[in-house]
């Protein structure tokens, strides 16, 4: 009993709260180290406690002074002041209020409430805490949801309902983990392991305690991580490991005295003392007995010293030294007011009447026994009209519940007819835009289309009209300057008085601008095109380049006579064959260049290919910097053609596939 109010206590008081309220970020580093005090040394508390409440006045800050006022309340808690501890939580709660502090206010109901907790019925207490719980929800206050869940969980189980009591502290832990609230994981983990412990589940308790340890060592909270391993004792104990139980009482025993944990320190001692008991060292445990009952009254700790002596009775009826177990018996009745009453005289009625029996006195032990029965009975009638007052109680509550079960049931189906014509408008909606983005991507897409079309007409439009216009200046060449020319070198000829170097000499002139003119005539349109065919107009112009070059040259193009195309087709091919024997005299360096043409199935291979120094397809890739391998591309593309580079040992290789309608 003594461990468990002590652990609770520590819980209770030693959070760091005032972290997530925005008005005390001025005095974090204050507050925290008067939080320091309270958990170390209390008496140290009311110095820090002065100097922080004359900032308050100084400042004129009601929120810093109603926190303070929590401080203080939960100062006088830990000392078991609780009258003293109501006054200051109510006053805090008050000023909180009138200045609009939701977050304060709720922090000083919640520790309220626990100040009642042994004078109140657990299902009274819950109440009040829900309250608390849903004042924090609709503030979106997760640390005093936490708090007000962790208080919820305590008290449904007292009233043994368990699983309700799992949910709170799952619910506590969820948004602790969610919100990075360490401290308060860490002691959620605590209340949900021992509860694991008292239901017999003995691994998942030790998980949560091993895990709660590790985050107290974490945050180096040595008196949260006490409480920890004084848990961890106790599964020792349950599963035989007396040994790892001494451990870690001893480690909590340490950290007490060493830190001046007076607390710490008592309920180490009597937990050593219980262990001592349960091993048979009967000598051993009787001394932790008198050292916890010696620092208990030095340390004015009285509400453990009434537990403290029954537990020496009971080790002294255990090894026969009922005398001393009778009188010790009576001493614990005079600090029975500090802790529970009933419960110590319940227990001082029957371990009396059972040692007056062993000491040969049947008719007191009998009258003992009697008012042992009596007052067993009041209390259990007690217990009984406690209980059918929280029956009715909670009878009313399901009846309430019930009427509001109804309305929220008929809340909620107006809320989901309400999302069903929501979802069937977003339907609506959804399929809407979908038909109108259909429509839209429809429009696009013809629209491009279209006018890749009307780009590619255009295109074919303006080569048309440039190959006419070359066609013409072709014309215009040859039958127009190149036959004046020839008139005009005839009569210069014919002309007398002119010695015949100079006339032989104008006469090669003549002849070498005639031919030049020719010549750049059949480069603008080649005549033998439209005289003789695809397949020769080519074959001239490779000739032409084998006669005028050292470049060898071979052809496999008998296949060109099969084609039926149209004559503007039947130009660009031969364009694109020229363009491409320029380039490779131009820029090869190539002595070969051998041309192919495939025909099979309307589709038109052209392969050529020369031995030079090759070009690199990432160039060929980059042909706006050439405007011959551009204009390639281009009459390919009006062809409806595709081309390929392929990579020879040496050399340049193209292959030009050339749809046919």
């Amino acid at each position: 009993m003594l461990v468990l109010f002590l652990l609770h206590l520590s819980l209770t008081n030693f959070a760091q709260i005032h972290r997530g309220i925005h008005e005390l970020a001025p005095y974090f580093d204050q507050i925290d180290q008067l939080n320091e005090q309270l958990r170390s040394d209390p008496r140290h508390f009311p110095e820090g406690y002065q100097k922080l409440m004359q900032v308050s006045v100084s400042q004129k800050d009601s929120s810093l002074l109603s926190f303070l006022y929590v401080l203080q309340g939960s100062y006088h808690f830990y000392l078991n002041a609780k009258d003293s501890a109501i006054y200051y939580f109510e006053k805090a709660s008050s000023i909180a209020h009138l200045i609009g502090n939701s977050q304060i206010e709720i922090t000083a109901n919640i520790r309220r409430v626990f100040c009642d907790e042994y004078e109140k019925s657990a299902l009274e207490l819950s109440r009040r805490m829900e309250a608390n719980f849903m004042a924090a929800f609709q503030q979106n206050d997760t640390i005093n949801m936490i708090y007000s869940l962790n208080g919820l969980g305590l008290f449904f189980d007292r009233m043994d309902s368990t699983n309700k009591a799992l949910r709170c502290h799952y619910w506590a832990l969820t948004l602790s983990e969610t919100g990075n609230y360490r401290f308060e994981e860490a002691f959620v983990l605590n209340n949900l392991g021992l509860i694991k412990l008292e239901m017999g589940l003995l691994d998942s308790a030790y998980a949560d305690f091993t895990h709660g340890l590790a985050i107290t060592q974490e945050l180096k909270n040595e008196r949260l991580e006490s409480h920890f391993r004084e848990n961890l004792g106790y599964y020792y104990l349950e599963v035989d490991s007396f040994d790892a139980a001494r451990n870690e009482f001893n480690y909590v025993l340490n950290i007490g005295e060493e830190r001046g944990l007076k607390d710490l320190s008592l309920s180490s001692l009597t937990n050593l003392a219980g262990l001592e008991q349960m091993l048979g060292n009967y000598g051993k445990c009787d001394s932790l007995y008198k050292q916890s009952l010696e620092l208990a009254k030095n340390e004015r700790l009285l509400q453990a010293v009434s537990p403290i002596y029954l537990g020496q009775v009971q080790l002294y009826t255990q090894i026969g030294k009922n005398q001393e177990a009778l009188s010790l018996l009576d001493s614990s009745l005079v600090y029975a007011e500090f802790s529970s009453p009933a419960t110590i005289r319940l227990t001082y009625l029957q371990l009396k009447s059972e040692l007056l029996e062993q000491l040969g006195k049947p008719i007191e032990a009998l009258q003992l026994f009697k008012q042992y029965k009596a007052f067993s009975d009041s209390l259990d009638e007690v217990s009984n009209i406690a209980s059918i007052a929280e029956m009715q109680l909670q009878f009313n509550d399901e009846k309430k519940e019930k009427q509001q079960l109804r309305e929220k049931n008929k809340l909620i189906l107006q809320l989901k007819q309400h999302e069903i014509d929501l979802a069937n408008f977003r339907q609506r909606l959804l399929t809407i835009i979908g038909i109108f983005v259909l429509i839209i991507s429809a429009i696009l897409i013809y629209y491009y289309r279209l006018k890749q079309k009307n780009e590619k007409q255009f295109s074919h439009t303006i080569v048309n009209k440039l190959e006419e216009e070359r066609g013409r200046i072709a014309r215009d060449l040859h039958d127009g300057i190149g036959q004046s020319l020839i008139i005009l070198k005839n009569k210069v000829n014919k002309t007398q008085g002119i010695e015949t170097e100079s006339q032989d000499h104008l006469n090669k002139n003549f002849s070498d601008i005639i031919e030049e003119i020719r010549s750049i005539s059949r480069s603008l349109i080649p005549p033998e095109l439209k005289r003789l065919g695809l397949k020769k107009a080519i074959e001239s112009r490779l000739s032409e380049v084998s006669n005028t070059t050292s470049v060898f040259v071979t052809t496999e193009i008998d296949d060109l006579d099969k084609l039926t195309i149209e004559q503007h087709q039947n130009l660009r091919i031969y364009r694109i064959i020229q363009e491409l024997t320029t380039n490779t005299l131009k820029h090869s360096e190539a002595t070969a260049i051998k041309v192919e043409a495939v025909l099979d199935d309307h589709v038109l291979t052209l392969i050529y290919q020369d031995n030079g120094k090759g070009l690199e397809k990432d160039k060929w890739k980059s042909a706006d910097n050439s405007v011959g391998l551009r204009s390639i591309l281009q009459r390919l593309n009006y062809l409806n053609g595709t081309i390929k580079i392929e990579r020879p040992k040496k050399g340049f290789k193209v292959v030009m596939k050339i749809q046919l309608n």
